[in-house]
């Protein structure tokens, strides 16, 4: 029905129950305005009749958007190694085990991966390794060790496999041989190099770029495994 037509068709019972009002006795007019207050109610809105395979259709069919938003939305697992999530592990503080120092060289420590062992840091630089925590980064194992002293923190992370890239804003800096890529992360300095064919990151919200860079080029006197290579 046209609006046009729904116009005409209240306008004309609205003109007959003003005729029955003046000229019908009173049970006609009853029965008059009971009709014309049925043509005012709102009808209930009817929909075709669904069989069980046709509700479960439809049902499929909405739910396939909201369930393809989540897809979409949802994090990707399958991301690559990168140098920042390696950087992350080494700002992420660890409550233990701490680590023993190696009697028999006195500047390495007993933890490692891979072949590479983790410095000793307390005669020489006054930072003692109080935590140890084993990682992964995406596929790769991990391992980060953390050290503390003279009101520093530091967090260092070797993670194992092909050597990741630093980021494009990283600075590079030389120590002899040694190429360092140092940048910040999070309002922390991050110095990264390549021991062993592996990539480890020095990370600190506390120490500054010449105290990371001086730690990530020391050797021990050349008893710290990796720096050729």
């Amino acid at each position: 029905m046209t609006h046009d037509q729904q116009h005409s068709d209240e306008l004309g019972a609205a003109i007959r129950a003003a005729v029955a009002d003046v000229r019908a006795p009173a049970a006609l007019r009853a029965r008059v305005e009971a009709e014309h207050a049925a043509r005012r109610r709102p009808r209930a809105r009817r929909f075709p009749a669904l069989g069980l395979a046709g509700a479960a259709a439809s049902f499929a069919s909405a739910t396939v958007p909201v369930l393809g938003l989540g897809l979409i939305g949802g994090e990707q697992c399958t991301e690559g190694a990168t140098l920042s999530r390696a950087a992350a592990l080494a700002l992420r503080s660890t409550p233990g085990p701490a680590p023993a120092e190696d009697e028999t060289t006195h500047v390495l420590i007993d933890a490692g991966i891979n072949g590479l062992r983790f410095p000793y840091w307390d005669d020489e630089f006054g930072l003692d390794a109080t935590a140890i925590r084993a990682d992964r980064v995406s596929e790769r194992g991990a391992m980060t060790v953390e050290y503390r002293g003279a009101g520093q923190r530091i967090g260092y992370t070797i993670v194992a496999g092909p050597p990741l890239k630093p980021p494009s804003d990283a600075r590079m800096v030389r120590r002899r041989s040694l190429s360092l890529a140092v940048f910040r992360q999070d309002g922390a300095v991050v110095v990264s190099w390549r021991r062993g064919g592996h990539t480890c990151v020095l990370a600190s919200r506390d120490a500054g770029v010449a105290r990371l860079v001086k730690l990530a080029a020391w050797t021990g006197g050349g008893q710290i495994p990796g720096y050729g290579g």
